[in-house]
């Protein structure tokens, strides 16, 4: 079972958990079956919040878009609403900067056939 891990973030605001480190190895772009693959095989669901979503006056917004500043040391990780979310990683992409939330995924309800 994949687990928590301190966030020690770089001197740009970024970091990555070791098992998604380790999953993703020197790859720019991952197929979705195989981050499919990869989160079922852990019994994981997980999430992806981006910067672009956050408010245009969050101070990370207006360093990266309008100052065109890569840092992001002012967007606190914030995970999606309910609980047992932990970071999978804090980076920038192509389409711009995002966090990726995991946790462990609920059991399917069982059929009450009553």
């Amino acid at each position: 079972m994949i687990q928590p891990e301190e966030i020690q973030r770089n001197s740009d605001g970024m970091w990555t958990h070791s098992a998604w480190d380790a999953f993703c190895g020197e790859r720019e772009w991952v197929p979705n079956d195989e981050v499919d693959e990869w989160l079922k095989e852990h019994g994981l669901e997980f999430a992806v919040i981006q910067l672009e979503s956050e408010s245009e006056d969050h101070p990370a917004y207006i360093s990266y878009f309008e100052n065109e500043d890569p840092d992001l040391e002012a967007w606190a990780p914030s995970p999606p609403s309910g609980d047992g979310w932990f970071l999978l990683s804090i980076h920038d992409t192509e389409d711009g900067p995002i966090q990726i939330w995991a946790r462990e995924k609920p059991p399917a309800p069982e059929d009450d056939d009553g």
